[in-house]
């Protein structure tokens, strides 16, 4: 099994300059956000090591980051909902990786990103059916790695230094490290390399263990520069078959230089360094790396790319684990939905009280629900009834189903967003001409009120109020959000009793924080609000509002002869979300974030549905009667 290392390693300079232009399947702009956040990095062998380097590159832009293995994501249930995950595996099929995604949907990740290295893997199919999820997919030329990553892991280190937008300004890695042969061949035989390493350097050092260890090449200890000086350095006055290779980067160079000047000259030391510290000058190093592993392997006799395996090996990497480290369905049901209310991601943190409070409003939530009888539902529109991809398009085919299947039975449908006609035109494709008058639209957050069949509304010619044409011209003065506009990386509309504040996803400046800043600072000059969209920030009237639409719902519902109570879905509860209103209504439902409180605005959806999945779940869940319907959770 596997091929020849030196081999591979003839490839190198054509998969760095293939990667280097592959065009990505998704736009970048859709990953932008696990840009601006904490992210997880996970990933098995080799892949490991790219996820430390990606970690790096994260930690770069100012966010807390962490590379971890299948079974640390497990054990770090906690971390999920807060954080984006991105998920590195060269197959996409090895059963860790792939029970790892299931974690991570269960509990909640803000957004899934996989990158494989092969297409149609099973990995990608299992991200698909997360509602947040981007999959990069590559066909690399090289095909499968041997027995350890190499290919794949330059492929790796050159995508995502991509992904974080770095200029890849090489096209060949000819260093071979002067003397290194030499170094190698005057080893003892049993051999321990001691890595130093820092910063940079970090993840070529968790490779160098990672090829040594999996191809039996020797023993390999690692410790950064610093924590060497806190007692690991003892290991050289007990075991005298011990070298050091330090990797040496830029900024680094002066502490590497003195701390390897007070070490006893018998120890081998061996560098191996960079000219900067820029991604592609880790490469460089990650290659460096590779010529000592290969070195290695000969003096040892074992070819690091075919090392053989022993017959345990497949046991132990098709091992069954999970199973036995979570707790069961029912719980872990229960738990979550404690934790998408609370906000908080470990509800063993709660006060006894604190915990029967929340468990207790639940059950009579859930209670209070199942008794009801509706007419209708309101929803909102953007990640509740269509999802990121479907914004220009149309809601998918279940939904317009689903819709269709509600209204057939007589009762009747709200929909409230901050968009306009795009809506309506949707809609009106979506749904059944014959139920255009049992359907309801608020368009702008409510500001206009129609029913689907009205082509007349919404009408963005209407003047907006003094208050809203004043402060966009104050917003459109503001020298830093002209400069933004000017760079076409922020758009601000004024439109009918609200103005609309889109900004580019690769814009890591803290524009958001800005304007909301700024509209704050002009609550006593201008009686406005703002609330937060999946892709903008909308200005509005103080007096506008989501439920401006329950009035002329409440008539249709009388004159359809159903219950006029309602149930509210929507996906931005939390404040300054845009449906915080709605899903403070009596019965209400989120299909993402919710409200504080503990009376309305649950999130009920199973573990790892989220958005339009969600919606769907909800809806599948309405038992129809005559002239009313229930929802049994």
């Amino acid at each position: 099994m596997g091929k020849p290392f030196e081999k591979e390693l003839q490839k190198i300079n054509d998969t760095f300059n293939w990667a280097s232009k592959v065009a990505f399947p998704i736009n970048e702009n859709e990953i932008y956000n696990f840009k601006k956040e904490p992210a997880l990095f996970v990933g098995s062998g080799g892949s490991l090591s790219a996820c430390y380097f990606g970690v790096w590159l994260h930690q770069k832009l100012g966010f807390i980051s962490k590379a971890l293995t299948p079974l640390e994501l497990l054990q770090s249930k906690t971390l999920i909902a807060k954080s984006h995950i991105i998920f590195l595996s060269a197959s996409g099929r090895n059963a860790d990786i792939l029970k790892s995604c299931e974690i991570a949907k269960q509990f909640n990740a803000k957004t899934i990103t996989s990158i494989i290295m092969s297409k149609n893997s099973m990995l990608a199919k299992s991200t698909s059916t997360y509602e947040i999820s981007n999959t990069f997919e590559f066909n690399i030329p090289t095909g499968k790695d041997g027995f350890l990553a190499t290919n794949s892991l330059v492929a790796y280190f050159t995508i995502l230094s991509r992904l974080y937008g770095i200029n890849l300004n090489r096209t060949a890695f000819n260093h071979f490290p002067n003397d290194l042969e030499k170094f190698i061949v005057n080893l003892p035989n049993e051999f321990t390399l001691y890595i130093l390493y820092s910063g940079p350097s970090t993840p070529v050092a968790y490779d160098i263990e990672s090829k040594f260890s999996e191809a039996a090449l020797g023993n390999v200890l690692l410790a950064d520069y610093r924590n060497f000086g806190h007692g690991r350095h003892h290991w050289f006055d007990k075991k005298n078959n011990t070298a050091i290779i330090a990797l040496v980067t830029p900024e680094i160079k002066d502490l590497a230089d003195k701390t390897l000047s007070i070490l006893p000259q018998k120890i081998p030391i061996f560098k191996l360094g960079t000219t900067d510290s820029s991604p592609v000058a880790i490469i460089d190093l990650l290659i460096q790396s590779f010529q000592l592993v290969n070195l290695a392997g000969k003096k040892v006799g074992i070819d690091p790319g075919r090392p053989g395996v022993p017959s345990y090996g497949s046991q132990l990497y098709h091992l069954s684990y999970a199973g036995n480290l979570l707790p069961p369905k029912s719980k872990v049901q229960e738990e979550i939905w404690m934790q998408r209310k609370s906000g908080f991601t470990d509800t063993t943190l709660f006060s006894q009280d604190e915990k029967s409070i929340i468990s207790k409003s639940l059950n009579q939530f859930k209670v209070s629900l199942s008794k009801a009888k509706f007419g209708g539902i309101l929803f909102d529109y953007d990640g509740t009834l269509c999802n990121l991809r479907e914004r220009f398009t149309l809601p998918s085919t279940e939904i317009k189903k689903l819709l269709n299947d509600l209204l057939k039975n007589g009762y009747f449908i709200g929909i409230v967003t901050g968009r306009g006609k795009s809506v309506r035109t949707a809609l009106q494709k979506t749904i059944l001409s014959k139920f255009h008058n049992q359907v309801i639209i608020g368009y702008y957050n409510g500001s206009q009120i129609a029913f689907l069949s009205e082509n007349i509304i919404p009408d963005p010619m209407r003047d907006a109020s003094e208050n809203l044409k004043n402060f966009s011209s104050e917003l459109l003065s503001d020298s830093l959000i002209k400069n933004f506009i000017k760079k076409n990386q922020l758009v601000i509309e004024l439109k009918f009793n609200m103005i609309e504040v889109q900004i580019c996803k690769s814009v890591l400046f803290p524009l958001k924080n800005y304007i909301r800043d700024y509209i704050n600072l002009s609550q006593n000059k201008y009686p406005l609000k703002f609330t937060e969209s999946g892709h903008s920030i909308d200005i509005l009237e103080t007096k506008t509002s989501k439920l401006d639409i329950v009035p002329q719902c409440q008539i249709l519902a009388n004159r359809l002869k159903v219950p006029n109570s309602f149930i509210c879905i929507g996906d931005m509860g939390r404040w300054p979300g845009n449906d915080f209103e709605l899903l403070n209504s009596n019965f209400s439902l989120s299909v993402d974030s919710c409200p504080a409180g503990l009376n309305t605005g649950w999130n009920l959806a199973s573990p790892g549905v989220r958005g339009v999945s969600a919606t769907k779940e909800y809806l599948g869940k309405i038992k129809k009667y005559k002239g009313y319907f229930k929802i049994k959770i």
